[in-house]
């Protein structure tokens, strides 16, 4: 008879994993226009950002 033992996550992979899953549905953060002009509007979850040609975001 075999027996296999319950797969168990470690702790800091599961805190990473979880980490990194909800920045992936996260918008870009504090953006700041170093080139250019750029507006940045948000309704829910969308983040629309208007910009004009050659600008340069950059975010955190």
């Amino acid at each position: 008879m075999s027996h296999t033992a319950p797969f168990k996550l470690h702790p800091l992979l599961a805190l990473l994993t979880a980490t990194a899953a909800s920045s992936l549905l996260a918008n870009p953060q504090v953006p700041q226009v170093v080139h250019g002009q750029a507006t940045f509007t948000q309704a829910g979850k969308a983040l629309t950002v208007t910009n004009s040609p050659g600008a340069i975001i950059n975010w955190q």
